[in-house]
């Protein structure tokens, strides 16, 4: 299809801006930032369970891959590298908060808000309140996951990067990615009919 951008030609544009950026050039770096700013705050987001936390992880997400940006090796995809680095960014800032005392409970923050579920709106009243209680139950099953399986999921499901893509952005097996999918599944099978 014409005017359709592949993975490929998505790669070798960021490339091209990286190079870009690379040689001094800020404003190919800040195309780079609001290409993936908005996909990385979401998934951020549904970590941390905080929309200004999410932020401030993204924010520092750039800052260290600006600084990093000469040492992208292109073996895989942008995006993969930006979220590897937002994740050890993310451990960090709860290893602050731990040290700080600050015990925030993790929990996905509201997809609704990101345009999932936006089906519900579409129909009456009753309709939402359902659609809300099992937005609700959701998010609650989503938030008693093991965090491994919860990451794994969320970018499949969410994100839908493949199982490769999730394999280079955890630093597992791709074995590792399919079985934690799996397992996230069945045991979100089993809490949502508990809580029915």
């Amino acid at each position: 299809m014409k005017g359709r951008v592949t993975p490929d030609d998505e790669q070798e544009i960021c490339l091209q801006l990286i190079k870009r950026a690379v040689a001094g050039d800020d404003r190919a770096f800040q195309l780079l930032m609001r290409t993936y700013q908005a996909r990385l705050t979401a998934i951020a987001a549904s970590i941390l369970g905080q929309h200004a936390d999410a932020e401030d992880v993204v924010q520092e997400t750039f800052m260290r891959a600006h600084r990093a940006l000469g040492d992208f090796r292109a073996d895989s995809a942008f995006f993969t590298w930006l979220y590897r680095i937002m994740l050890n960014v993310i451990y960090s800032h709860r290893s602050i908060l731990r040290r700080q005392g600050a015990g925030r409970t993790e929990r996905v923050d509201d997809l609704e808000d990101k345009g999932h579920f936006v089906w519900v709106q579409e129909h009456g009243p009753e309709q939402e309140v359902v659609g809300a209680q099992s937005l609700q139950r959701i998010e609650e099953a989503l938030s008693r996951l093991p965090q491994e399986y919860r990451q794994a999921f969320l970018l499949r499901e969410l994100e839908g990067m493949s199982y490769e893509e999730i394999a280079q952005s955890l630093g597992c097996p791709i074995g590792t990615v399919r079985s934690r999918i799996a397992r996230a599944r069945e045991e979100l099978d089993l809490m949502l009919a508990e809580m029915c």
